[in-house]
């Protein structure tokens, strides 16, 4: 508190290795810190990392590759963090990045009298997402989760659960990211 009432703490470490730190996490969004991604290993990586790990990134929204833009990003906290399979920053930098990477390949469809379909979902990132449904949808069952690996796209199945009695709806069917974080242990909304 004392750096920061001096102006002299302008980031906060939200992830150190594969450690999340929901407190930090909210210091950041609270005093509008850049959040900033670390690791303690002090040996060669190839000697901490297990096969298809990575180390702790900071990703930083520069407007250019220079060192004064990398500083300005910083000082402006264009920040986010990406540890693991956990992805955490502020939603406006990190719903482009899931939206990018997010394809649903059948987008429109009509269910009726209890049919099933299944939408095609693409995962175009190097990150795993792991969805996780957020409430019902009268009449339409869907998948409770749903996993997007990596550069594959899956099935999800969806249903309507009574028969057809005219006219049609238009739905979204609501998931959270749940390694996605936006605030403290505040999954994004998709």
């Amino acid at each position: 508190t004392e750096l920061l009432t001096n102006g002299m703490l302008q980031g906060i470490e939200v992830v150190n290795g594969r450690d999340y730190y929901p407190e930090a996490h909210r210091w950041a969004v609270e005093h509008e810190l850049a959040m900033l991604s670390n690791s303690d290993i002090h040996t060669a990586m190839n000697l901490e990392l297990g096969e298809g790990e990575h180390r702790p990134i900071t990703l930083v929204f520069a407007k250019e590759r220079t060192p004064a833009a990398l500083k300005e990003a910083l000082l402006a906290r264009r920040t986010a963090v990406y540890s693991g399979n956990l992805l955490v920053g502020d939603e406006a930098f990190i719903r482009p990045i899931v939206a990018g990477a997010i394809q649903v390949k059948t987008a429109d469809l009509t269910l009726k009298n209890k049919q099933r379909k299944l939408i095609q979902v693409h995962n175009a990132s190097d990150v795993e997402f792991s969805l996780s449904r957020v409430g019902e949808l009268k009449d339409v069952s869907f998948p409770s989760k749903v996993v997007l690996p990596p550069h594959k796209t899956v099935l999800v199945q969806v249903t309507a659960t009574r028969a057809d009695e005219g006219g049609t709806q238009k739905i979204q069917l609501p998931y959270k990211v749940t390694n996605v974080l936006v605030g403290p242990d505040q999954p994004l909304q998709i």
